[in-house]
């Protein structure tokens, strides 16, 4: 079995204030192409805004898989994925990408522009990255969407406002000029990494020397479906470097397999065809990868 975890989210406008951050996160098994099964994730803390977007960025740390709810961290047993603990992370709301580092758990706040590292289960630092502390709109902030590392221990911001990756260490822009809501990014070698251009469906490879970036990856996104939901919009990527593999979610539930070297289609999986929901982000099972 080679497990792959996918979470969902959903978005639910309404005047109401008492709504339930909700979303699932879905278990498939890559060797047999099933769904193992779909957890719900359900944060204990009432959602003080008429949004919602149920589970968001998920990662592995410390033996627990970590699910982004709007307030709260979750932490799910590998094993029965069941709730073992959870974190309350506090004002703003919008905690969006996990990234592990080291011995800290990072969460990015797309509300806030704000990142927080976690340590021992509990909130370490808070450090903001720019813009404004209380969102009232895209246009007040860089929507700090995902964090990652590069093999020298650097950190990287992807702006999606901003369209551009940030060498957050050395404090300079890598990559400038990414359009149509860039949403992740992921490393797949010392100097190369991708980022998904949501909206318009392409996969970019881009290089934090040179700042070159090339589309090596796309698939059309069509009007199937509101905002985030329409058909072919692209999310997550997760890197194998044992089998030289990218894996890449679209909306609202198809996962592809890439070959990491020329980006060629090497298998594809359509687990959800419709519905309020679509992917988000994608972690694969480091005991089966």
């Amino acid at each position: 079995m080679k497990r792959i975890y996918i979470t969902l989210a959903s978005r639910i406008d309404s005047d109401r204030t008492d709504i339930e951050d909700a979303g699932q996160v879905v278990i498939l098994d890559w060797d047999t192409k099933s769904v193992v099964k779909i957890v719900q994730v359900t944060s204990e803390e009432t959602v003080s805004s008429g949004r919602t977007r149920g589970a968001c960025g998920i990662a592995w740390h410390e033996g627990f898989i970590y699910v982004a709810c709007r307030q709260q961290i979750l932490a799910l047993d590998p094993d029965t994925y069941t709730l073992d603990h959870s974190i309350s992370m506090g004002e703003p709301t919008g905690y969006h990408h996990i990234g592990s580092h080291e011995d800290k758990l990072w969460i990015v706040c797309t509300g806030g522009d704000i990142k927080k590292s976690i340590v021992n289960r509990e909130v370490k630092d808070t450090i903001h990255v720019g813009g404004s502390s209380i969102s009232t709109g895209f246009k007040d902030r860089k929507h700090f969407n995902t964090i990652a590392w590069d093999s020298e221990g650097d950190c990287y911001h992807l702006y999606m406002q901003g369209n551009c990756v940030v060498n957050f260490t050395k404090n300079k822009t890598v990559v400038s000029g990414l359009g149509s809501m860039p949403h992740d990014i992921c490393f797949i070698n010392d100097d190369e990494f991708l980022v998904s251009e949501s909206a318009c469906g392409n996969l970019i490879k881009c290089n934090k020397n040179t700042g070159s970036k090339q589309t090596v990856f796309s698939r059309p996104v069509t009007t199937v479906g509101e905002g985030y939901r329409k058909m072919g919009f692209m999310r997550g990527i997760a890197f194998d470097k044992n089998t030289n593999t990218v894996f890449l979610t679209t909306a609202p539930g198809v996962i592809y397999e890439l070959d990491a070297s020329t980006f060629k289609e090497r298998d594809k999986l359509t687990f959800l065809n419709s519905g309020p929901s679509c992917t988000y982000d994608i972690l694969l099972d480091p005991r089966d990868w």
